[in-house]
């Protein structure tokens, strides 16, 4: 190692600092390519030279997860192929980005699991873009003939999709402004990247390409082909069209890996354990799944590093989907409700465990699998909540509650009416519970950071909610003894504020509103913990 390296890594004391009898500061060396070789002993660094290292696959909404898992899962199989560098980009925010351009793209990865912890240096990072500084660099990089694959984390709400049938939405301001881009303005949707640099590539004759979304979404990768097909049609380019469904695939995935957000305290005691100083350190469990459905073209490696290729991704994305997204849902909302920080405190809590465990016990029976198979599943779900070395806050997990309501609990419900007719109280329970903390304060009293931009468009509908309930002056026995013509009305209103028809569809059964009914009044003049004793003794 050359002199300037090992100055880099030493750690020294300010001057003068002992001297004056002033506590002793540490400065701590920066990760960076010149430092990589002097790691400590206890953090691991890539088995391969990440200067060796050439593009060949493209993300799209680089941040945490991103870098936990996809990231992960192609840092293990470098060097094997190195060919399948990845070049990070954003189209929203620049601070991830930002931060890996500060040390050489590298950043720390620090797995943990009950008292471990398992620190790494991650090198599969070639380059980065942010799609407001040009975002002609983005397009020109889903044209480049290296790049086989692009992924996608945007959330849900980056595919701009609405009803059963993935309709793009042609009335929101973001995909009207990208079908009519005006001179000078910054793009706002990943279609406008992806029609541009296909154009592009079909143009230069760039090859095939895979288009892989690693969103929370059914059948996510279907779905992003769908508003990219009909944002191509809307622009009248027909020979990309075509193009497209012979040169560019779109196989189905299911990703699974608890990455909470990086916490100032977090940072810190990361420093102190790592004996040095990372822009990006990135705090996520030991578990992890990939689940890709096989297509038409080559894909990394990834099941050297523990990925499945499979026929058909529905069973494990409903199986994961369920039993984690949805039922993350439960120490997230209710955990807000009764004043809990972190989502490890709220499962642990008896009641919420056993709501928790009812969750996954109504969910098993709308998903198509045997019950042993999500019995065990399940399990493991709840000993992963309840490990309190990820430090996952129920803020992170509830925040854009209302969407999460809808798609990860109230479309079970929907599906269980749909098979059987019967309402699944457990997420209904949930739904209760987000409609009363709408008011942004929990059952103490104390605010809630709801982090939710639709929370804003519901505060008449929560005044309204709340009048109702305070109307009932006793506890029900029975969910068909209330009267809840008033209820229906307000969550039919609540879907018109916020463009959900689950909402408004399910204001028109009786059975399901009744039931809404029933947790809202229990919570109100029980408090949520004995709410939930209540609902554990009706019969499931």
């Amino acid at each position: 190692m050359d002199k300037s390296a090992q100055n880099d890594m030493h750690q020294f004391v300010t001057d003068g600092a002992q001297d004056q009898g002033q506590p002793q500061i540490v400065q701590r060396p920066k990760l960076s390519l010149a430092t990589l070789g002097s790691l400590p002993a206890h953090v691991n660094g890539p088995n391969y030279d990440p200067r060796s290292i050439t593009p060949g696959h493209l993300h799209i909404g680089a941040g945490n997860f991103a870098l936990a898992h996809i990231a992960s899962y192609t840092d293990k199989i470098l060097n094997q192929d190195n060919s399948w560098g990845i070049i990070a980009a954003s189209i929203r925010s620049d601070g991830t980005i930002s931060g890996l351009r500060k040390q050489d793209n590298l950043y720390v990865l620090i797995e943990r699991e009950g008292n471990k912890r398992r620190p790494s240096v991650m090198a599969p990072i070639v380059g980065t873009l942010f799609g407001k500084e040009d975002p002609n660099q983005i397009v020109a990089t889903v044209a480049d003939s290296r790049i086989r694959l692009v992924t996608f984390t945007v959330t849900n709400k980056g595919y701009y999709v609405v009803g059963r049938d993935n309709r793009l939405d042609l009335s929101h301001p973001d995909v009207f402004h990208d079908l009519n881009l005006p001179a000078g303005q910054s793009p706002r949707t990943l279609y406008w990247y992806m029609v541009n640099g296909l154009e592009q590539r079909r143009k230069a004759n760039g090859g095939p390409l895979t288009l892989l979304s690693l969103d929370n979404i059914p059948q996510n990768s279907k779905t992003l082909k769908s508003g990219l097909v009909q944002f191509v049609q809307e622009l009248d380019m027909t020979e990309l069209a075509t193009w497209i469904e012979t040169n560019v695939d779109f196989p189905v995935s299911t990703v699974d890996r608890i990455t909470p957000e990086t916490t100032a305290d977090f940072r810190k005691d990361a420093a102190d354990y790592l004996g040095f100083e990372s822009c990006v350190v990135v705090g996520t469990e030991y578990f992890h799944q990939l689940v890709v459905e096989r297509g038409k073209f080559a894909l990394p490696p990834w099941e050297t590093a523990g990925a499945r290729l499979v026929e058909d991704c529905t069973p494990f994305w409903e199986l994961k989907f369920f039993c984690l997204n949805g039922a993350h849902q439960v120490p997230a909302i209710l955990g807000q409700r009764m004043g809990f920080k972190y989502i490890h405190e709220a499962t642990q809590n008896a009641s919420i465990s056993a709501l928790l465990e009812r969750i996954h016990g109504e969910y098993a029976s709308v998903m198509p699998m045997d019950s042993t198979t999500v019995g065990y599943y399940a399990a493991e779900i709840r000993s992963r909540f309840a490990d309190s070395a990820l430090g996952d806050t129920v803020e992170r997990v509830g925040a854009r509650a209302t969407s999460k309501v809808s798609e990860r609990l109230l479309v079970a419900v929907e599906r269980g009416l749909a098979a059987n007719g019967k309402v699944l109280f457990a997420p209904t329970f949930v739904a209760a519970c987000w409609l009363l903390n709408l008011g942004g304060e929990d059952e103490f009293g104390q605010s809630i950071a709801l982090n939710d931009a639709d929370a804003p468009k519901l505060e008449t509908h929560h005044e309204g909610v709340l009048s109702w309930v305070r109307s009932v002056q006793s506890v029900p026995q029975k969910p068909e003894d209330l009267e809840v013509g008033t209820l229906a009305t307000i969550l039919a209103n609540v879907g018109g504020a916020v463009q959900d028809n689950r909402f408004v569809r399910l204001a028109g059964v009786g059975e399901f509103v009744q039931a809404l009914a029933w947790a809202l009044v229990h919570i109100h003049h029980l408090g949520t913990e004995q709410a939930i004793n209540a609902l554990l003794k009706r019969q499931a």
